[in-house]
């Protein structure tokens, strides 16, 4: 029974109904707590809902019952990321690397582990090699991007920026471009930016005094 529950689930999840999926996950681990895929798919949907303490209960758990399964160490490095414990998550992060799992995201997660503890070449490597494996990874190229604004060579940090804004736009990131751009003596390039954010978020008077300045 417990089977049928985290099938439906993954579906549910697959369909963006996040809160009846959790449900199923839950019903699942009440008929059996030994189950490592259902708390590594509640960790994971936690995780991608921000609720990161409860989410790295459930993936440290599945570690604890299968620390084999796939991703799971991903996950949980990345909670741990997110809850300040870069170190750990190197570790973690290290042996899903050996393993060969998503090793493109884990380069990309090494290089965020990285820059929190205040190695900026490591990090630097770490992005450029999950670049190398995934030209198109969002979380490298942002990260990589850093190295190169904090290196002065802006064109480059521009280029990088703006292929993680394809991967993943957000008003954040098209905000930074423009600021680049702006530094960079490309006065056009940041105009159209800033109107392309104020057309999104026309309430946003930090925003427009921004523009002007």
């Amino acid at each position: 029974m417990f089977q049928a529950y985290y099938q439906r689930a993954t579906a549910l999840i697959a369909l963006g109904r996040e809160t009846e999926a959790e449900a199923d996950l839950k019903r699942a681990l009440d008929l059996d707590q030994s189950f490592a895929r259902a708390h590594r798919a509640l960790g994971q949907l936690l995780l991608d809902r921000g609720m990161t303490e409860e989410a790295k209960r459930e993936l440290s758990r599945t570690i604890e019952l299968d620390p084999n399964l796939p991703g799971v160490r991903t996950f949980y490095a990345s909670a741990l990321i997110k809850s300040g414990q870069p170190q750990t998550a190197i570790e973690h992060l290290q042996i899903a690397i050996a393993r060969g799992e998503d090793v493109a995201l884990c380069h990309a997660l090494l290089g965020v582990a990285l820059e929190r503890l205040g190695k900026a070449d490591e990090a630097f490597a770490a992005y450029s090699r999950s670049i190398e494996i995934d030209p198109a990874n969002a979380t490298a190229r942002e990260g990589r991007a850093r190295g190169f604004e904090r290196r002065g060579e802006l064109a480059k940090a521009i280029e990088d920026y703006s292929t993680a804004y394809r991967a993943q736009p957000s008003p954040d990131l098209a905000l930074k471009l423009a600021q680049l751009h702006a530094r960079a003596g490309q006065p056009q390039a940041a105009i159209q930016l800033y109107r392309n954010l104020l057309k999104e978020r026309p309430e946003d008077l930090s925003l427009r005094r921004r523009w002007r300045d």
